[in-house]
């Protein structure tokens, strides 16, 4: 934590400006990574719930029952535990791959300020989405799959320019990063589902 405490304008300014991030003091400013991961997080809980309540607010009472049913209410559960892990594991990708092509090393502190940092905004996004979700699930369902490639696109490139990948490494940086997230994912969501 800063010097002067936690200023909740950080993670406002952090909302209007993810870049911000990068100027974040990790030593200092570390726990506003971790409240951003966890603001990121708690956002894409909230559109689950809300597509889920969507989804059954447009069924007939038989079809609300099945629905109900078929997901045991444990799906908004196991969707936080799978943001976590999806955070969690893309900033590790994101460090290691980063620390072995890129032209500066970066310790975990920063990785954690820097990433998840940049994650208060999707966050909010997701909140907003959560309530198109309670009225058009279809419409939030497309919603939520752009902000999880454009938030997926925005860390990559944030990474990139933070441990300075030169122009020859960064679709191997890429492509080693997002497959092995790629794989790691699908196998947790075959565990999941």
């Amino acid at each position: 934590m800063s010097a002067n405490g936690f200023e909740p304008g950080k993670l406002l300014l952090l909302l209007r400006h993810p870049g911000n991030s990068r100027r974040l003091e990790p030593a200092d400013d570390w726990l506003y990574g971790v409240i951003g991961a966890a603001i990121g997080v708690a956002g894409f809980a909230l559109w689950a719930w809300a597509e889920q309540s969507g989804i059954r607010s447009t069924l007939s009472f038989f079809g609300s029952l099945l629905f109900s049913t078929a997901l045991q209410q444990a799906i908004v559960g196991e969707l936080i535990w799978l943001g976590i892990l999806s955070i969690i594991l893309l900033t590790a990708l994101l460090a290691i791959a980063g620390n072995r092509m890129g032209g500066r090393k970066r310790n975990w502190m920063e990785a954690i300020a820097y990433c998840g940092g940049a994650q208060v905004w999707f966050g909010a996004a997701f909140a907003v989405c959560a309530i198109v979700g309670l009225v058009l699930w279809k419409v939030s369902l497309v919603l939520a799959v752009v902000l999880l490639l454009l938030d997926l696109n925005w860390l990559t490139l944030q990474a990139m320019e933070l441990h300075a990948v030169e122009d020859g490494k960064r679709l191997q940086f890429l492509c080693t990063v997002l497959g092995i997230y790629a794989s790691l994912m699908a196998l947790a969501l075959s565990g999941l589902f």
